[in-house]
């Protein structure tokens, strides 16, 4: 199995959480039929944040724990982990399996290696990877704060001030029309035509302004063009911009 994996913050019923998922799973080949079943283990938290977040002390704990679910459960039941939520004080450890037969019988004792944790366990059938696209694959602009934080880590790398400087925005949409109707809005919005570079089945547009480029700042202008494009049946393709040395 691939592994890709990243983190993402988010919001779940109003409460901040932590997610790591293992994107390769999008791709249907890490996704085998025989993986039909959600095996799911959470563990409260002795000493979580005031958000219900994990302390960097008790994250140590965590990750023994981690290990030991890994390896039990790709042994016993050919598990292969997805996905780990951490959330109102809880961590949520989430795995797909052939299947979850006897899972009570066989994890009670593992999990008694760790006495002073309380642990919530399960399995369901979940064929179609419901759990895994519902619930920890992240939403578009989640998906757009992800590409934000690698193209401002970049510049960070090369010693970029982050300060405002022109910024290019690429877009395609399916039709002129939508392209058009989103370059009229943009405008408005103190954005400049750069661009139209058409593509075969797709209308291209990037935009130009400038904009302080530091993580915060930047993902204020992604989130809701991301939201725009996909309104108007097209796709946000991300933003471009000079490294500016200090």
């Amino acid at each position: 199995m691939s592994n890709q994996w990243e983190v993402y913050l988010t919001r779940f019923d109003d409460h901040v959480a932590s997610v790591r998922v293992n994107m390769a799973h999008t791709n249907p080949e890490f996704r085998p039929d025989f993986l039909n079943t959600l095996l799911y283990v959470w563990v409260k938290l002795q000493t979580p944040t005031a958000d219900g977040l994990t302390t960097d002390e008790e994250a140590q704990r965590l990750y023994q724990i981690e290990d030991r679910l890994d390896e039990f459960l790709g042994a016993e039941y050919g598990a292969v982990p997805v996905g780990m939520v951490t959330t109102e004080g809880r961590r949520e450890f989430y795995f797909y399996a052939e299947s979850g037969d006897h899972l009570h019988e066989e994890l009670e004792p593992v999990l008694a290696e760790f006495p002073d944790y309380a642990f919530q366990f399960g399995d369901k059938s979940d064929p179609e990877w419901q759990h895994y696209f519902g619930y920890l694959f992240p939403s578009p602009t989640e998906l757009q704060w992800m590409q934000d934080l690698k193209t401002v880590t970049q510049l960070e790398e090369h010693g970029d001030p982050l300060t405002p400087r022109p910024v290019q925005h690429w877009f395609y949409f399916r039709t002129a029309e939508s392209r058009d109707h989103v370059k009229a809005l943009l405008i408005v919005e103190g954005f400049e035509v750069d661009h139209e570079p058409d593509v075969e089945n797709a209308f291209g547009l990037v935009l130009l302004r400038t904009d302080a480029v530091d993580l915060d700042s930047i993902h204020r202008v992604t989130a809701p063009l991301t939201r725009l494009a996909m309104e108007h049946d097209g796709q946000y393709d991300g933003w471009e911009t000079m490294v500016i040395q200090k």
